[in-house]
C-alpha cells in the first residue's frame, strides 16, 4: 500500500533543470522528515497520477536547495485512496499507527476523502495540505482547523463568474449542478451573488446521476446562459444529454469549472449514448472559469524554476504520456514548496525562542509545533507556478483566475480576472488567443423582446384624410351656395339657418376622420375631440333635419299653430338642447371616467436569427375606460330615439307635396341609410377587429353616411335653383309668388305652403 517514491531519473532531470545553487549535506548529518502522501491514482478519479509526479518532483527541487531546510530531507509516503473517504480514514489511521512519525499530510486530491480526513487530521495535531481538493466546506476552520490548500476553492471564482456575467450583459442565468455538496455551496453561493447583481436565476436543478430531465427542463425554459458544476465523468452525460436536446451552439453558452482536464470530453469515462464526436460538438464554445495551475507568464518561482522548466521535467518524468488532469500538476508542485517553507519558518522560529525541540522531535502529541507549524504555513508568501501565492485565515490560496473557451476543439486561455484591481481592469484579454464568438458576438441571455406599437397605415390614413378633406370642401361649396341664395325662393322655403347647422355638423363628421384613435399618436386627447366631434355632428346634422320635419308636421296637422310663424330660432333651441344633452353626457363621462391609452390586443411572433432570436410583441392601443359601454349606449341611445321620432314625424307629412318646404321622403332616405350603415358599425364595435380594419370601416361608414345625407338634402335643392333659374331665363320675367287663399280654410295635406312660412324662411 505505501512506498517511498524515488527514482534515478527525476534525481537527474531535477539536477539539469535546477538553476538555483545547490549544495548537498552530507548523509551524516542528514535528518528525515516523513510526508504522509494521499493521492487517488485509482477510483473514481484518476488525476493522483500526475500529482504524485508533481509533488515528488518539488520534494526533490526542495531537498537540493540550501536555503530551505538545509540538513532535512524530505521524503513523501504515498498512498492511494481511490477518492474513497473511507478508504481514506482508514489508511490515515494505518499510517499514524505505522513508523515513521509524519510531521504532515499532502493530500488529499479528492474534496471527500480531505473533508474526512481533516476533519479527524488535526486531532494528531497534523497539518493537512491538500493540492487540488475545491470542497467551500473546507474553508470551514471549526470543522478543519489545521487545514490548507494549494487549489483555490470553487466558490472563489464566483465574483469572476458574476463579473463575467456582468461584461457580457448576462443578467438571467440557469444552474445545474451534481447533489453533492462540493457543488451545491458553490452554487448557493453564485446564487446569492447574482441575486445581489440584480441577475435573474431561471432555473436551478439538480440530479445525482441522470441529467436528463434536469436538461431537458433548461431546454423547456429557454436557458441560454448555464452554469454547470459537476465532476468530469458526469459532464460527459450531461452533455449528450445537451447535444440530444439541442442545448448547445451559438445561442447557448455554458460555463464549468476551471480545474476539468484540457480534453476531459475525449477521455475514457462512463458511457453514454452519444459518440466522441457528438460530444465535442455540443462541448464546443464552452466557457471554463477557474484558478490558473500555470502561470502564463512563466515568471520565475521561488525555487528558481520557471513553469516552463517544471514542464519540461514533468514531460521527461511521464515519459510524455498525456494523465488524467495533469494540468492540475503544478499546485501539486506548489503544495509541496508551501510546505517546505512553513517546515523551515517553523524551524527558524524554534531556533529564535531558544527551545532545545527541533522537527525531528515532533510527535502526534505536540500541539505546540503543531501549532506553530500551521500558523507559519498561513504566513508564507512565494512566488509559485501558479504565480503569487499567499493564504487567507482559512487556509485558502489567493490568486488570478482564468477564463478559457474551448476553440476548434481546443480549450485555450482568453482572460485572466485580476480580483485586486478596479472594476474596468478586471479582466485582461489573450491577444495570443483571443476570445471568438460563433457569429461575431456575444450570445444573448435570452430571447430579445422588442414591443412594436401598431399604428395606422400610412397609405390608408391618407386615403381616408384625402377623401375626407374633399367632403370638407364640397361642405363648404354648399355653405357657401346655402349663405348667398338664402333670399332666394326654393332655398329660403327650406329653412337655410337650419341648413347651415346640417353642413356644419356635416362638417364635424369629416373632420373626426383626420383624427386617429389612440394608436394613432394623437393620445387620449385625439379620443376625446374625435368622439365630440362625432356625436355633436351627429346632433346637428339630424337635429336639424328633425328640427325641420317637426315645423311641418306641426304647421300641417295642428290647427292652432297653423297661422303661428315657428321661428328657425326656436328650431335651432331644439338643436342647442340635443347637443348639449350629447355634451352632459361626454363631459361626465370625462370627469367620472376619463379614457385613457392603453394596450388592447396583442400578438407575437418569433423572428430567428443569426446570432440572437427576437420575439416580436405587436401591440394595438386605442382609447378605453372602464365604463365606456354605458356612457357609449347613453349616446347611441339618445340618438336612437331622434332618430325613430325623426322617422315617425317623416312618415306623418309624407303627403306634404312641397319640396321646397317638406323634406321628409329625404329625411326618410336619409334615416334608412344611417340604419343600414349601422349594422356594420355594431359589427365592427362587436368584433373588435385590428386598427387597420377598424378605422378603415367607420371611416368609410361616416363617408358615406355623411356624404349620402348632404346629397339628399341639397341636391334637390340645387336641382330645383337650376331649373327655376331656366325658367327665369326663359321668360324673362320673374315667376308671380303663390300665395295662400282665404285664411279661414284650411289647406289639404297637398296645397301651397302658407305665406307665413315664406317669411320666416
Amino acid at each position: 500500500m505505501t512506498r517511498i517514491v524515488m527514482t534515478a531519473s527525476l534525481w537527474i532531470a531535477a539536477i539539469v533543470n535546477f538553476t538555483t545553487a545547490t549544495t548537498t549535506s552530507t548523509p551524516e548529518t542528514v535528518r528525515d522528515l516523513y510526508l504522509m502522501g494521499l493521492y487517488p491514482w485509482s477510483g473514481g478519479w484518476h488525476g493522483g497520477e500526475s500529482l504524485l509526479a508533481a509533488t515528488t518532483i518539488g520534494v526533490h527541487v526542495v531537498n537540493n536547495m540550501t536555503d530551505i531546510l538545509p540538513g532535512y530531507r524530505i521524503n513523501i509516503i504515498d498512498n492511494d485512496t481511490q477518492c474513497d473517504p473511507g478508504l481514506g480514514i482508514k489508511i490515515m489511521f494505518e499510517q499514524l499507527h505505522s513508523p515513521p512519525t509524519k510531521i504532515a499530510i499532502l493530500g488529499d486530491g479528492c474534496s471527500i476523502v480531505s473533508e474526512a480526513t481533516a476533519r479527524a487530521s488535526h486531532l494528531w495535531n497534523l497539518v493537512q495540505v491538500s493540492y487540488v481538493a475545491k470542497s467551500p466546506s473546507l474553508s470551514d476552520k471549526a470543522l478543519y482547523p489545521k487545514f490548507a490548500r494549494t487549489s483555490t476553492p470553487d466558490l472563489m471564482s464566483n465574483p469572476a463568474r458574476v463579473h463575467l456575467f456582468q461584461y457580457f450583459a448576462w443578467s438571467r442565468i440557469a444552474t445545474i449542478h451534481q447533489s453533492y455538496e462540493l457543488f451545491s455551496v458553490t452554487i448557493d453561493d453564485l446564487t446569492k451573488k447574482m441575486k445581489a447583481a440584480n441577475m435573474t436565476i431561471l432555473r436551478s436543478e439538480i440530479f445525482r446521476e441522470d441529467p436528463s430531465l434536469q436538461v431537458q427542463s433548461l431546454k423547456d425554459y429557454d436557458c441560454r446562459i448555464i452554469v454547470g458544476a459537476f465532476y468530469e465523468d458526469m459532464a460527459k452525460k450531461v452533455f449528450c444529454e445537451a447535444y440530444k436536446a439541442g442545448l448547445y451552439g451559438r445561442k447557448v453558452v455554458w460555463i464549468l469549472p476551471g480545474w476539468f482536464d484540457a480534453h476531459w470530453w475525449t477521455e475514457d469515462g462512463l458511457s453514454t449514448d452519444c459518440n466522441s464526436q457528438q460530444i465535442s460538438q455540443a462541448v464546443e464554445g464552452a466557457l471554463s472559469v477557474g484558478s490558473i495551475f500555470l502561470n502564463p507568464k512563466n515568471d520565475r518561482s521561488v525555487t528558481g524554476w520557471t513553469p516552463q522548466d517544471f514542464m519540461a521535467v514533468y514531460n521527461e518524468t511521464v515519459n510524455g504520456a498525456r494523465l488524467p488532469d495533469d494540468s492540475m500538476a503544478p499546485q501539486g508542485f506548489d503544495a509541496v514548496v508551501a510546505l517546505a517553507l512553513a517546515l523551515n519558518h517553523t524551524q527558524q522560529a524554534l531556533i529564535d525562542k531558544g527551545s532545545p525541540k527541533r522537527l525531528e522531535h515532533f510527535t502526534y502529541e505536540d500541539s505546540e509545533m503543531g501549532d506553530l507549524l500551521y500558523s507559519s504555513l498561513l504566513n508564507v508568501s512565494f512566488m509559485g507556478l501558479r504565480g503569487p501565492t499567499t493564504f487567507d485565515q482559512n487556509g485558502d490560496p489567493s490568486g488570478l483566475v482564468q477564463l478559457e473557451k474551448v476553440q476548434g476543439g481546443v480549450r485555450q486561455t482568453v482572460a485572466l480576472y485580476n480580483p485586486m484591481a478596479s472594476d474596468e481592469d478586471r479582466w485582461e484579454w489573450s491577444k495570443d488567443t483571443p476570445l471568438v464568438w460563433e457569429g461575431g458576438s456575444p450570445p444573448r441571455d435570452s430571447v430579445t423582446s422588442r414591443t412594436v406599437y401598431v399604428t395606422l397605415s400610412a397609405p390608408l390614413y391618407i386615403i381616408m384624410c384625402v377623401l375626407a378633406s374633399l367632403g370638407v370642401l364640397i361642405t363648404w361649396a354648399l355653405l357657401a351656395f346655402n349663405i348667398a341664395l338664402r333670399n332666394v325662393r326654393v332655398i329660403k322655403m327650406s329653412s337655410p339657418r337650419l341648413n347651415n347647422v346640417i353642413l356644419l355638423g356635416c362638417m364635424c363628421g369629416y373632420t373626426s376622420i383626420l383624427l386617429q384613435d389612440g394608436g394613432g399618436g394623437h393620445g387620449h386627447i385625439g379620443c376625446e375631440i374625435k368622439t365630440m366631434l362625432f356625436v355633436l355632428g351627429l346632433s346637428m346634422t339630424f337635429g336639424a333635419l328633425f328640427a325641420k320635419t317637426w315645423r311641418v308636421h306641426a304647421i300641417f296637422t295642428n290647427k292652432k299653430l297653423r297661422k303661428k310663424v315657428v321661428s328657425d330660432v326656436q328650431l335651432i333651441a331644439v338643436v342647442g338642447v340635443l347637443m348639449a344633452l350629447d355634451l352632459l353626457v361626454l363631459v361626465t363621462w370625462w370627469l367620472v371616467d376619463p379614457r385613457q391609452v392603453k394596450v388592447t390586443r396583442e400578438s407575437s411572433y418569433l423572428v430567428q436569427g443569426s446570432v440572437e432570436d427576437v420575439l416580436i410583441k405587436e401591440c394595438e392601443r386605442k382609447c378605453v375606460s372602464h365604463y365606456q359601454l354605458y356612457f357609449l349606449g347613453t349616446l347611441y341611445g339618445i340618438h336612437a330615439i331622434v332618430l325613430i321620432f325623426g322617422t315617425f314625424l317623416a312618415w306623418e307629412t309624407r303627403k306634404v307635396h312641397y319640396p321646397e318646404l317638406n323634406d321628409s321622403k329625404q329625411i326618410g332616405m336619409c334615416i334608412y341609410n344611417v340604419a343600414l350603415l349601422c349594422i356594420p358599425a355594431l359589427v365592427v364595435v362587436l368584433m373588435e377587429p385590428g386598427i387597420n380594419l377598424h378605422y378603415g370601416v367607420v371611416s368609410a361608414l361616416v363617408l358615406v353616411g355623411t356624404t349620402v345625407t348632404q346629397g339628399l338634402i341639397f341636391i334637390p335643392k340645387i336641382t330645383a335653383y337650376r331649373q327655376n333659374q331656366v325658367e327665369h331665363d326663359q321668360n324673362h320675367l320673374p315667376k308671380p309668388t303663390t300665395t295662400c287663399d282665404d285664411s279661414s280654410r284650411m289647406p289639404s295635406m297637398s296645397t301651397q305652403a302658407p305665406t307665413h312660412l315664406e317669411a320666416e324662411g
